[in-house]
C-alpha cells in the first residue's frame, strides 16, 4: 500500500513515585516492534520544515514577514516586507546569488539578505502580488545547492550584511590612512 501520513499527538504521563520514566500509551497506532524495525524504502519519507522570520534589520522587530517552508532540496518563501508598502508589485523583482537574495524596485536594491545555505540561482522562480494592506507579497521557490534542511531562510539582513562583510577591509584601509 502507498505510504500514508498520520499525525498523532500524545502526552507523556508524569514519572511515578517509583522513579520510572514517563510512558505514553500508543496502542491506538496499531504498531508492533516489528513495524518499527522495518527499513523504509528510499524516497518513502521526505523531511520538511517551515516557519516565520522577521524581515527587519532591527532585532527588536519581529514582523514575521518571511514565511518559509523547505525540503532538503528546495525552499519556498513568501516575503511581505512592510517597508515596501505602496511599491507597485509590477516594479519588484528578485535577484539571487549563491548565498544572497536581493529585492529590487525599479532596478534598485531595496532589501537584501544572506541565506542560511547555498542555492542554485538560475532555478529561482517568483511572482509578486499585492495584499489587501498594499504590501507587495513576493512568492518564490528556489532549488538548494546541497541537500540539507536549513532550519530557516534568512541568516542576516540589509546594511549590516554589507557592513559585516566589508568591515575588516574598511578597518584595514582606515588604519592605513591613519598611519600615513
Amino acid at each position: 500500500p502507498p505510504p500514508t501520513r498520520r499525525t498523532t499527538a500524545c502526552r507523556a504521563a508524569p514519572a511515578n513515585d517509583g522513579g520510572d520514566p514517563p510512558s505514553a500509551d500508543v496502542r491506538d497506532l496499531g504498531l508492533t516492534v516489528a513495524d518499527l524495525e522495518l527499513v523504509l524504502p528510499t524516497g518513502a519519507v521526505e523531511l520538511s520544515a517551515g516557519g516565520f522570520e522577521s524581515t527587519s534589520m532591527d532585532p527588536r522587530v519581529d514582523d514575521a514577514a518571511c514565511r518559509w517552508s523547505e525540503t532538503p532540496s528546495e525552499c519556498e518563501v513568501s516575503l511581505a516586507i512592510p517597508g515596501l508598502r505602496g511599491q507597485p508589485a509590477a516594479c519588484l523583482a528578485i535577484e539571487f546569488a549563491v548565498t544572497t537574495l536581493s529585492v529590487t524596485a525599479f532596478g534598485r536594491i531595496v532589501w537584501s539578505c544572506i541565506l542560511r545555505g547555498r542555492v542554485v540561482p538560475e532555478s529561482a522562480v517568483f511572482v509578486v502580488k499585492e495584499n489587501e494592506e498594499r504590501v507587495p507579497v513576493i512568492e518564490l521557490s528556489v532549488r538548494k545547492a546541497n541537500e540539507a534542511l536549513w532550519g530557516g531562510f534568512i541568516e542576516s539582513i540589509g546594511e549590516k550584511v554589507f557592513f559585516d562583510a566589508y568591515k575588516p577591509h574598511i578597518d584595514e584601509k582606515l588604519n592605513a590612512v591613519l598611519v600615513y
